[in-house]
């Protein structure tokens, strides 16, 4: 199956008419780019395998999971120097996303602040109100 998932992989999907016309179907007014890579991947494992070889979309799944683990193995070095750099946040000074809804849920029933929200506070304008600069419109039975 490795050979087959890297056949695959080398597929010119670009150039094949048949896969960018049902592509067009799939995915109408939408740029090649624009579409988003799991939707594209999972279109091209489709045609691939209706069309020319087929394999399992968990299969390679497991397969895709296990050759990044291998390359990340084998470059130790560019993923240890990447780490070290220092990103524009820094982690430690963000507060804990929630992982999922029931860390949502816990945050909220704790009181936490829960990051990406905004505190608006609940209070109206101090600021009195404006006095109105047009007449009110006459009521249908008002006209003349």
């Amino acid at each position: 199956m490795d050979q087959v998932f890297r056949q695959f992989e080398a597929y010119a999907f670009q150039q094949d008419p048949e896969f960018t016309r049902g592509l067009i179907t799939v995915f109408p007014n939408t740029a090649y780019d624009a579409i988003p890579e799991s939707d594209l991947l999972k279109a091209q494992w489709f045609y691939y395998s209706k069309t020319i070889k087929p394999f399992s979309w968990s299969e390679y799944q497991e397969w895709k999971a296990t050759e990044l683990n291998n390359e990340a193995q084998t470059t130790p070095q560019a993923t240890s120097t990447a780490a070290a750099e220092p990103g524009p946040i820094a982690a430690s000074d963000e507060a804990p996303k929630p992982q999922g809804f029931a860390d949502l849920c816990e945050m909220i029933m704790t009181g936490q602040p829960i990051p990406g929200v905004r505190d608006i506070p609940d209070v109206v304008s101090d600021q009195p109100a404006s006095a109105a600069a047009l007449a009110p419109r006459p009521k249908p039975w008002e006209k003349h």
